[in-house]
């Protein structure tokens, strides 16, 4: 009897090599980002010259540097930030890498792939792979913030990867990662929110909110 040779599976070698371009693709609009007082995260090409991140990374800091994909060392500046959204927007002069395609509407489900996609201090590029655990409607953060959704990922972020972008499989930022809001879980600015937030944090730094309160004094 003839014995047959078993061929690699070539779904599972479609899906390796898809996320694998993937990877490649985003990984030309994505930074490393360093200052003195905090660790290394990742930011992404949201426009031209504008790199979004997770704010926790930056706190007050006006002066940060970006790290490009060729190693080299570029000066940015920190011009709005919203803790209660975790998120961060910083401007360079230096030369604007590639912007990605950024989905505006994320008709999400548990269960979708997706990638995050970020960079270390040594400008060298990473990828964490996991799936949709959790889609709600829009929900508030500690601050009162508004996000549109709230995206839960199955994914275990490695050092840095906070600010990376968050892209499908069709090769679209979905958002931003961060583990910002909870520690032990792996949520997403979604890109809706930041569209939204984009301008406003670009004209002011801030978001401004009404609140209500009592003030207490001896």
């Amino acid at each position: 009897m003839e014995s047959q040779s078993i061929e690699p599976s070539s779904t599972l070698q479609t899906i390796s090599n898809s996320l694998s371009d993937i990877v490649s693709e985003i990984s030309n609009s994505v930074v490393a980002i360093q200052n003195p007082s905090r660790f290394v995260g990742s930011g992404v090409f949201w426009r031209d010259n504008i790199v979004v991140t997770a704010a926790h990374l930056l706190k007050q800091e006006k002066e940060v540097v970006l790290i490009y994909p060729n190693g080299n060392s570029h000066p940015a500046e920190l011009v709005g930030i919203d803790p209660g959204v975790d998120l961060a927007v910083l401007k360079t002069a230096a030369q604007t890498l590639g912007v990605p395609s950024i989905r505006s509407e994320n008709h999400l489900k548990p269960g979708q792939l997706v990638t995050a996609v970020g960079r270390g201090g040594d400008a060298s590029i990473g990828a964490c792979w996991g799936i949709v655990s959790n889609v709600s409607g829009e929900w508030q953060s500690w601050s009162g913030s508004t996000v549109e959704h709230y995206i839960e990922l199955d994914m275990r972020l490695s050092r840095g990867f906070s600010g990376s972008p968050l892209v499908s499989v069709d090769g679209e930022v979905l958002g931003i990662v961060t583990s910002g809001f909870n520690r032990r879980k792996t949520l997403t600015i979604p890109s809706i929110t930041i569209n939204r937030m984009l301008g406003p944090l670009m004209e002011k730094g801030r978001i401004s909110r009404g609140f209500m309160g009592v003030g207490l004094y001896p």
